[in-house]
């Protein structure tokens, strides 16, 4: 898998804050750990990208 740029990178922190901001967590189950793990696996390329903003896209055709 390739590495993301810094502009998929800062897209993604910006989509993290507006879920943060909106809902608080959206994933209750996970620890602060594993959502290091999961954010320095992606940023290596081991992993795709975060599936956040799937659920602000979710969310936001629920409202």
């Amino acid at each position: 898998m390739k590495r993301p740029d810094d502009e998929l990178i800062q897209q993604e922190i910006a989509v993290e804050l507006s879920l943060k901001e909106q809902f608080g967590t959206n994933q209750p189950h996970r620890t602060y750990e594993d959502g290091v793990i999961d954010a320095l696996l992606w940023v290596l390329g081991n992993q795709q990208r975060p599936q956040s903003a799937d659920m602000v896209l979710m969310k936001a055709l629920n409202q």
